[in-house]
């Protein structure tokens, strides 16, 4: 989803709440952090001890129940290959070996859990940072810093993939008024900052047959120039319910009939 799309999903979601209706969520990762919401059962699928922990806290969030139920299952895979991986296999070692423990989500709890994750983490600099800002060079000190290679090198969740504008219209919000006016009058700071609430950042592999489809296309500015910025060229490719299809569009028929 969009980031407007996400707003305007987590605001009924908690309007749904407030009004003590009955409502399940799915939901990625995303709720774990920066999103305040108090459901009375919280499912999470197993995972680091701090990825249980923070979705732990959208269980009975706001004290309303006596006691919230949180449930952590195995689901059929495993988390991918990685730091996500090594996160799960330090939390299943923990509740094998020390189940109460685990449980408690105490500060002892997570000093233990983090000394097993940490234990089982190849290197903690795979970008060799540390070497570009140290001023060491073969044990003599030169005192020369390679801030700007750091800086690109560094990043603190990977970014990787290419964006896509897409189209999605609620209420006053309509994203293909603002690819409009970003054709019409070229880009401008707060005309950009609109456009990021209705763009989704898609896998370069993905990104490429998108655009080997003539699913997206680039945008032009004024002078007819490429913006190096896609956006969605047909209709179907944004859902407005799981948002953009990774796949392609759906078609019916009738999407060119004007």
């Amino acid at each position: 989803m969009c980031g407007e799309h996400r707003s305007e999903v987590i605001d009924q979601i908690k309007k749904d709440l407030a009004a003590n209706r009955s409502i399940r969520v799915v939901s990625t990762q995303l709720v774990e952090a920066g999103v305040d919401l108090d459901f009375p059962v919280v499912y999470r699928a197993m995972a680091g001890l701090d990825s249980i922990a923070q979705a732990a806290g959208r269980c009975n969030r706001e004290g309303r129940l006596a006691q919230g139920r949180m449930v952590v299952f195995a689901p059929p895979g495993q988390a991918p290959v990685g730091l996500l991986r090594k996160g799960e296999d330090a939390a299943r070692s923990l509740l094998r070996t020390r189940p109460e423990l685990a449980r408690s989500l105490s500060p002892e709890a997570f000093k233990t859990y983090f000394e097993m994750f940490y234990s089982k983490v190849n290197t903690f600099d795979a970008q060799d940072i540390q070497r570009l800002l140290d001023g060491n060079n073969n044990g003599e000190m030169k005192f020369e810093y390679q801030f700007r290679t750091a800086a690109q090198r560094f990043r603190l969740i990977d970014e990787a993939g290419k964006p896509v504008v897409v189209w999605y219209q609620r209420g006053p919000f309509d994203s293909q008024a603002l690819i409009e006016e970003l054709r019409r009058f070229g880009p401008h700071r707060k005309l950009m900052r609109r456009l990021q609430r209705c763009t989704v950042n898609v896998p370069e592999r993905t990104w490429k047959e998108l655009q080997n489809q003539g699913d997206i296309l680039e945008l032009n500015g004024p002078d007819g120039q490429g913006l190096g910025l896609y956006a969605q060229a047909v209709p179907g490719l944004y859902d407005d319910v799981f948002g953009l299809r990774l796949e392609g569009p759906t078609f019916w028929g009738d999407e060119f009939i004007y």
